[in-house]
């Protein structure tokens, strides 16, 4: 298994500074990741950018809605 951190963004901005925040956001934690234990060679990161966005809910605003597309996501992964 590998633990894949996924940085995403909201679209404001360009598609180039996007997927530059987007390895920001991932990068931010993972030396939080590798202090917990984990292997840096069983860790990755790729920046999504703004291509990964949350579905929005009819009672989000747009604020609410964009807050939730600024995070890093875990996802495991089979090697």
């Amino acid at each position: 298994m590998m633990l894949q951190l996924e940085g995403s963004c909201d679209y404001k901005g360009s598609n180039k500074y996007n997927k530059a925040l987007g390895d920001r956001r991932w990068s931010g934690v993972f030396p939080l990741v590798t202090s917990l234990g984990y292997a840096q060679s069983s860790i990755r990161g790729i920046s999504k950018g703004e291509e990964c966005q949350v579905p929005k809910q009819n009672s989000d605003n747009d604020d609410a809605w964009r807050a939730k597309n600024r995070r890093t996501d875990f996802i495991w992964v089979l090697k």
